[in-house]
C-alpha cells in the first residue's frame, strides 16, 4: 500500500512539474485594412487606362484625315502633327455628332407617332421629344455652318428658292393662325381680359383646322425644313458626304440585319468579330470622306485645314529657291513694300522646320482638283504675309 502509494504520488508530482506545451495556433491570412486610398488607386488606374486609349483612337482618327487630306495634294502626313491630330479629330467627331445623332432620334420619334396616330393626326402626336431634338438640332446646324464653315450662309440659288417657298408657307400658315384667332375671339380676350363665349366662336375654337394650325408640331416641321435646307443646299457641304453621314447609322445597323440586336445576340464570336470589322471599315470610309471633302473647307482657327492665303519673303541669298519652286513674283505689292514677295500660295502647314505650301493659287483654289503641294524649309523663309 504504502509503495503504491508513493508511486503513484510521484507519478503524479512529475505531471505537475512537467511543462505544459503549447499548441499551435491556427494560420489565418492577414486582414487588409479597408483603406480608401487603395480604392483611390485604383479607380485612378483604370481612368488612365481609359484616357490612353481615348487618346490612341482620336490621334488614329486624326491621322487618317491628316494622311487623307495631304494625300489630295500628293503629300504624305508628317510625324510632328501630334497636335493636329487631336484638332482635327475633335473637328471631326463634333461634325459627326450634329449630323448623325438627331436623325436618329428624330426618325425614332417620328415613327412611333406615325405607327400610333398617322400622319393625318400629326396634331395628336403625344410624343414631343422629336420637336425639342428637331429645335436643337436647328441651333446645332446655325453653329456649324457659322463656325466650322463661316460666309457659307448664303445658299445655292436652289437653295434660296427653297427657302423662299418655306418662308411663304410660314407666312401663308401664320395668317391663318391670325384669322382662326379672331374668329375664336382670343383677339379680345388679349385686348380687353374679357373672354365672351357663343355658340360660333365656340365653333371655331373646336374645329379642326383651328387646332391644326395651331399646333406646335407643324412649327416644329418648318424649323426642320429650314435647317435641313441650310445643309442640303449649302454651297460649302458636300452632298454625298452629307447623305452619307446622316444616314451613317441605318447603313451600318440595317445593312447588316434590319434588326441588328437580335442578331447581335444570336451571333457567334466570328460574326461578331467580322460585323465590328465591317462598322470600322464603313467609319473609316465617312472618316476619309470627311478629310477629302469638307476638312479643306474648315479653318485652321476650328481645327480643319483650309489652306491660308499668303505671300512669301525670301532672303537675297536664297533667291534661287523661288525660282526652282517656280513662284510667281508679286509686282503690286513687291513695289509698295520694297521687297520681293512670292505668291500667292496656300499654305497647308507651317512647322518650326518646314512649310507646306501650292504655289501660285487663287482665292478659289480648292474648287481645282489638280493642285500639288511643294515643301520648302522653313529657314529659307524670311517672312509671310498672310491675306484675309
Amino acid at each position: 500500500m504504502n509503495s503504491t502509494g508513493t508511486k503513484t504520488d510521484e507519478v503524479q508530482g512529475s505531471s505537475a512539474t512537467r511543462p505544459t506545451e503549447e499548441k499551435p495556433l491556427p494560420s489565418a491570412s492577414p486582414t487588409i485594412p479597408n483603406q480608401p486610398g487603395v480604392e483611390f488607386h485604383k479607380n485612378s488606374s483604370e481612368a488612365t487606362k481609359y484616357t490612353v486609349f481615348v487618346i490612341f483612337v482620336l490621334y488614329s482618327v486624326g491621322f487618317i484625315i491628316w494622311h487623307a487630306y495631304l494625300g489630295r495634294f500628293g503629300v504624305t502626313a508628317i510625324a510632328f502633327l501630334q497636335a493636329e491630330y487631336l484638332a482635327a479629330a475633335f473637328c471631326y467627331l463634333f461634325v459627326l455628332a450634329t449630323l448623325s445623332i438627331p436623325p436618329i432620334l428624330l426618325l425614332r420619334g417620328i415613327k412611333r407617332n406615325i405607327s400610333s396616330k398617322g400622319l393625318l393626326g400629326i396634331s395628336n402626336w403625344d410624343d414631343d421629344n422629336w420637336i425639342f431634338i428637331g429645335t436643337v438640332w436647328y441651333f446645332l446646324i446655325l453653329r456649324v455652318v457659322g463656325v466650322f464653315l463661316p460666309g457659307s450662309l448664303a445658299l445655292t440659288p436652289r437653295g434660296q428658292h427653297a427657302t423662299d417657298v418655306i418662308g411663304c408657307f410660314l407666312i401663308l400658315h401664320i395668317l391663318l393662325i391670325i384669322f382662326y384667332v379672331t374668329k375664336a375671339g382670343y383677339l379680345r380676350v388679349l385686348w380687353d381680359g374679357k373672354d365672351v363665349v357663343n355658340e360660333k366662336k365656340l365653333a371655331w375654337r373646336n374645329s379642326k383646322k383651328f387646332k391644326f394650325f395651331a399646333n406646335q408640331h407643324v412649327f416644329a416641321i418648318y424649323t426642320l425644313c429650314m435647317g435641313l435646307a441650310f445643309l442640303v443646299f449649302n454651297p460649302k457641304i458636300n452632298s454625298w458626304f452629307l447623305f452619307s453621314t446622316m444616314f451613317l447609322y441605318v447603313t451600318a445597323t440595317f445593312g447588316i440585319s434590319s434588326n441588328f440586336k437580335e442578331t447581335w445576340k444570336k451571333a457567334s464570336l466570328m460574326t461578331r468579330a467580322l460585323v465590328v470589322i465591317l462598322i470600322c471599315l464603313i467609319l473609316i470610309s465617312n472618316i476619309q470622306s470627311f478629310a477629302v471633302s469638307q476638312f479643306g473647307e474648315i479653318p485652321k482657327s476650328a481645327g480643319g485645314g483650309k489652306p491660308e492665303l499668303a505671300y512669301l519673303k525670301f532672303a537675297k541669298e536664297n533667291s534661287d529657291v523661288p525660282i526652282s519652286m517656280e513662284l510667281l513674283q508679286s509686282t503690286n505689292l513687291s513695289s509698295s513694300t520694297n521687297f520681293s514677295l512670292f505668291g500667292p500660295v496656300g499654305i497647308l502647314f507651317r512647322s518650326d522646320r518646314q512649310i507646306i505650301l501650292i504655289n501660285n493659287v487663287t482665292t478659289n483654289f480648292l474648287s481645282s482638283t489638280n493642285l500639288t503641294a511643294r515643301e520648302v524649309r522653313a529657314d529659307l523663309v524670311e517672312g509671310i504675309i498672310y491675306c484675309k
